[in-house]
């Protein structure tokens, strides 16, 4: 090889290694993660849009989100106030499945699900509109379908429902230090039908349901718990 050759070869791959570089897309500035660079993508995102990768975290606020697993059309995910001390993240925390399209509850705002793909989950940054239906800033919001982690145990919101003018969830509670297929099995899951201003007993203590909100459009049920114990 010649030395001209060789010269235009070195001083060509900066420029190379840049090109490559600039067309990545930076992950968003939301998305924390400890793999590096796994939650870039190869499409530029809109701003607007938050992206979060299986396995990494997100944040709306003082809220986190972060994303357990995913497939082609849905995604499990959880969210905790980070302003919690360390030591009460594990509990206070909701889970549950969501779909494109889906507005989440996250605070006292509603979120909507921009897309889903691969393991990644795109939710847009903007609050979203809910034709009237307000979330309370000291609740913990779970939505139909979502479970509640709360002093090692697990409340089930398992469906929503309107009638008669008013509106109610049907609620499971159990234990988390046993699997829910042998408490089923033995009976020991406590199923009740609760609406807003009854009390729960989660572990020995209780909690107020605040307000129980039917579904509307894109937005799903949702039933709120008092965020401290009933004194």
């Amino acid at each position: 090889m010649s030395i001209l050759r060789l010269k235009f070869i070195i001083s060509f791959l900066p420029l190379l290694f840049l090109a490559c570089e600039s067309g990545q897309s930076p992950a968003s500035v939301n998305a924390q993660s400890n793999k590096g660079n796994s939650n870039q993508t190869k499409e530029q995102k809109p701003d607007s849009v938050m992206i979060i990768r299986q396995g990494t975290v997100g944040k709306i606020g003082k809220f986190s989100i972060g994303v357990r697993n995913t497939d082609s059309t849905s995604a499990r995910i959880a969210i905790w106030d980070s302003a919690l001390p360390q030591a009460k993240r594990n509990d206070y925390n909701v889970s549950f499945t969501v779909k494109s399209g889906d507005s989440i509850p996250v605070g006292n705002n509603f979120y909507r699900v921009a897309k889903i793909i691969s393991e990644e989950i795109q939710i847009e940054s903007e609050p979203v509109k809910t034709d009237g239906l307000s979330l309370q800033a000291d609740s913990l919001a779970i939505p139909d379908g979502g479970v509640l982690e709360l002093y090692g145990y697990a409340v089930e919101v398992t469906s929503i429902e309107a009638a008669g003018g008013k509106t109610s969830a049907k609620v499971e509670i159990y234990s988390n230090d046993y699997p829910k297929k042998d408490l089923e099995e033995k009976n020991e899951i406590p199923r009740l039908t609760v609406a807003s201003g009854d009390e729960i007993s989660i572990g020995e203590k209780k909690h107020k349901i605040i307000a129980v909100h039917a579904g509307k459009g894109n937005s799903r049920g949702v039933m709120e718990v008092s965020f401290s114990a009933v004194q």
